[in-house]
């Protein structure tokens, strides 16, 4: 054991370890668990780490939880400042909307079970994955809205009914497709992990969204205000 185990002050070295450590170790217990059964005992086994160092690093159980999901959310807040940048024109629009997928879909492969953890106590209503939600997690779909404004202001889409529902319907189907992973699996059919699948769900999430979002040709128009 090293010596943060027997409660000695940790060397600079053991302090990267051991916070590491619980971070990595607290993912799989948080989505298994859940936040409310989890205990500090075990995710301080479950690190090799005395469980002092949970207070030590963190302030608790609490604060520990918060910042697997915050190391998580800044590192997606980072990628969505890059993809999500104002297109010039159609064929930039598309390629940054398929960056944006394939970034989830990436992240929900990469990181299932901080995924999990997220979706399922933000629909539970958890505190603390609702207030970060809010805080922290709401600004992706800020980010998403400002990106599909600025399509719509210089004439690369149509303008929506309502801003707020066209980015719903827009983040929210790939949330969805990516939170029926498991259902898929249980039934047989094809996974995400798959890279053909994977490139075929994003081409037609693609061209699903590209002729809702098109604009309207002006003989569209006129034979919609002759039905």
């Amino acid at each position: 054991m090293n010596a943060s185990k027997h409660g000695a002050a940790p060397s600079p070295e053991e302090k990267i370890h051991s916070r590491q450590a619980l971070l990595d170790a607290a993912k799989p217990i948080f989505a298994d668990r859940g936040y409310d059964a989890a205990t500090v005992k075990e995710l301080a086994e479950a690190a090799n780490v005395n469980i002092s160092l949970i207070s030590y690093y963190f302030g608790g159980k609490e604060g520990l939880y918060r910042a697997c999901i915050l190391n998580f959310a800044q590192s997606r807040m980072e990628a969505m400042d890059r993809i999500l940048c104002e297109p010039k024109s159609r064929e930039e629009f598309r390629l940054r909307l398929k960056m944006f997928a394939e970034e989830m879909i990436d992240v929900h492969l990469r990181e299932p079970d901080l995924c999990t953890i997220i979706h399922r106590d933000i629909d539970m209503g958890q505190p603390v994955a609702t207030e970060i939600f809010k805080d922290v997690f709401f600004q992706l779909f800020l980010r998403l809205e400002n990106f599909l404004r600025h399509a719509e202001k210089v004439k690369l889409i149509e303008k929506p009914r309502r801003l707020e529902i066209t980015t719903s319907l827009v983040f929210g189907s790939l949330i969805e497709f990516l939170k029926s992973e498991k259902k898929r699996l249980l039934l047989g059919r094809d996974s995400i992990a798959d890279k053909k699948y994977r490139d075929d769900f994003v081409e037609t999430w693609l061209d699903l969204l590209e002729f809702g979002l098109r604009p309207h040709r002006q003989d569209d128009l006129r034979e919609r205000s002759r039905s």
